[in-house]
């Protein structure tokens, strides 16, 4: 019978660094910079790091000593967290936070840290320390479970504001109908006017029942339209609603093209695709400061050949990469408040997402922004 072998121990009279042994096992990154400057340009130097944090951030020891820990930072980095933490560096306050850093080759990653200031004997303080943890997935937990929050919300709304809409869309259906009615014998021009309104109010009412239901996690009632009927009404309707400042040029529909595209059948609620382009187009009016041109365009998906894509596309601003990140999320809105409810995208993705399609994005700052619905062509 064998017996269990063990590592030999190491004798008391060969030298052994525990501190060293420490920072070279722990899982925590270690981060050592000088005291000073604080608020200069180059901010403190680094003079130590451990092998946890260089393999966190993807920067070897010699590519960083010197360097501040500043090169981590981007832009989306909270400029109001990072005054904070100067603050508290400046009055020589420990300080703990949760930044958005990046490593070396450009990946984000969400760090916590806890940064003290380490003196000598006469109270003198040399260096910073920073002990750093990568909580990427732990903030990822804590996002989704707001968007659940977020959602409950915005499914409580919803049920109310049902309600309230079609109390009052009612009389006004019933009128509309009965003027209509009347003016056909009158003024048919007049009459064509009132029966397009009743149509809009219909519509207006099946939207909300749309949002009802994806606030509830049910799936509108879909069928199957050949695309560029569809989108040719969509367009129609769209352009009625928005202001005369705005333009909508129109692109692959509503003839059929060489390839075929404007053929296809997909399966959608038509209410749910006029709400879905109703919401991009009117976003990217305001973009532009609600004065210009959008253009809706029909083609095939370069990704899919089979999938249809419908692209939204404005020459305003375009996006930088906080709206980009947060565009889809519920209630976020870049509009003053009071003039926006950050619903509207939000419902617009989860309505493409039931119909088994994706929204893409395109933009960059000073360069327009395009919105794609891609949606899988019906058998």
């Amino acid at each position: 019978m064998s017996l269990p072998t063990h590592r030999r121990s190491r004798s008391h009279d060969e030298p052994f660094d525990l501190v060293q042994a420490i920072a070279d096992h722990t899982l925590d990154a270690f981060l050592v910079t000088k005291a000073e400057p604080v608020a200069g340009p180059g901010g403190p130097e680094i003079v130590y790091a451990n092998p946890a944090f260089t393999r966190m951030t993807g920067y070897e020891l010699e590519e960083i000593i010197g360097k501040t820990p500043r090169i981590l930072q981007t832009e989306q980095t909270d400029p109001a967290e990072l005054r904070r933490i100067r603050n508290a560096l400046e009055n020589w306050e420990p300080v703990r936070s949760t930044l958005l850093n990046q490593t070396k080759n450009g990946e984000l990653f969400w760090v916590e840290l806890d940064i003290v200031p380490v003196g000598d004997e006469t109270g003198w303080y040399h260096y910073w320390i920073s002990v750093q943890r990568d909580v990427t997935q732990r903030v990822a937990a804590e996002q989704q479970l707001l968007q659940q929050d977020k959602l409950r919300a915005l499914g409580e709304m919803a049920g109310g504001m049902a309600h309230e809409i079609n109390n009052a869309l009612q009389p006004l259906l019933g009128t509309i109908g009965l003027i209509a009615e009347r003016l056909q014998s009158v003024d048919p021009k007049l009459a064509r006017h009132a029966e397009t309104l009743e149509r809009d109010c219909l519509h207006a009412r099946r939207i909300v029942r749309d949002v009802l239901a994806f606030a509830r996690s049910e799936s509108p009632n879909t069928g199957f339209f050949v695309v560029g009927e569809l989108l040719a009404e969509v367009s129609d309707f769209v352009a009625r609603v928005m202001p005369s400042s705005v333009t909508i040029r129109r692109h692959g529909f509503p003839a059929e093209g060489d390839d075929g595209i404007a053929g296809r059948r997909i399966r959608v609620s038509r209410d749910g695709l006029i709400q879905v382009i109703q919401n991009l187009v009117s976003n990217a009016a305001d973009a532009m400061g609600g004065r210009g041109t959008v253009e809706i365009a029909l083609d095939a998906d370069p990704q899919d050949p089979d999938a249809v894509r419908i692209a939204v596309t404005d020459d305003g601003p375009g996006m930088d990469e906080t709206t980009r990140t947060n565009l889809f999320n519920p209630f976020y809105s870049t509009k003053p408040v009071g003039e926006g409810t950050g619903m509207g995208l939000s419902v617009a993705h989860g309505l493409v997402t039931s119909w088994g399609g994706r929204i893409d994005l395109d933009t960059r700052p000073g360069a327009g922004t395009t919105v794609a619905v891609v949606l899988p062509a019906a058998e």
